[in-house]
């Protein structure tokens, strides 16, 4: 009788795992990208509003020089958190953090 329950603890395990691995873990990176890239166009908008609507021009190697230094000074967070964060957080958790971040700074 106790194997009967162990094997049913088992199937249960199994049947978790296939589900987190397959629909569950889809539809958050599904999420993810789709903030991201979200955030992405958005992080755009002031420079598009203030080029196209405004008016405001600046010399084009200002933008690449500006962009250069933004790469710069975010490439180690931009490396390390996902390592750091991911094995802790797991996939969903890391998204909601990247989410929460990008709000906070608006």
């Amino acid at each position: 009788m106790n194997n009967t329950a162990n094997e049913s603890l088992v199937n249960t395990e199994e049947q978790i795992q296939a589900d987190f691995n397959g629909p569950y873990s889809a539809r958050v990176h599904l999420i993810g990208r789709s903030t991201m890239l979200i955030a992405l166009v958005l992080s755009f908008m002031p420079i598009a509003y203030l080029y196209f609507v405004k008016g405001y021009q600046a010399p084009v190697h200002i933008y690449v020089t500006v962009t250069a230094t933004l790469f710069a000074l975010c490439i180690g967070m931009w490396i390390t958190e996902p390592l750091i964060y991911y094995p802790m957080l797991g996939a969903a958790a890391t998204a909601k953090m990247c989410v929460c971040r990008f709000r906070s700074r608006c």
